[in-house]
């Protein structure tokens, strides 16, 4: 018997700390070119259900003008590392609030 909790409950755990944050997680298989959004990111990013692609963009808009090229520098890094990429950095949604 595990007394670590299951994956299903980390994983509502974690969508409803995302919610209540108003943020939202992304990972990228760069390999096979896919990203997986967490299920709140279009609303975080104010933008339409199914808008967001599940194939990488090298600039993707919606990173920070000031936080793109610091982002994408550590995720390429990460990459070639084959290490784990977590960063911070500011979004801009679809209306263009800074968030």
């Amino acid at each position: 018997m595990s007394s670590s909790p299951q994956p299903a409950a980390e994983l509502a755990k974690l969508q409803f700390t995302l919610e209540a944050a108003n943020a939202a997680t992304w990972d990228i298989d760069l390999v096979a070119n896919t990203v997986v959004w967490s299920e709140n990111a279009e609303q975080v990013l104010g933008l339409r259900p199914g808008a967001l692609s599940t194939t990488f963009v090298a600039e993707p808009e919606w990173i920070h003008p000031e936080d793109r090229a610091r982002t994408l520098t550590a995720l390429w890094e990460a990459a070639r590392g084959g290490e784990t990429y977590v960063i911070e950095h500011r979004i801009v949604t679809a209306d263009g609030e800074t968030r």
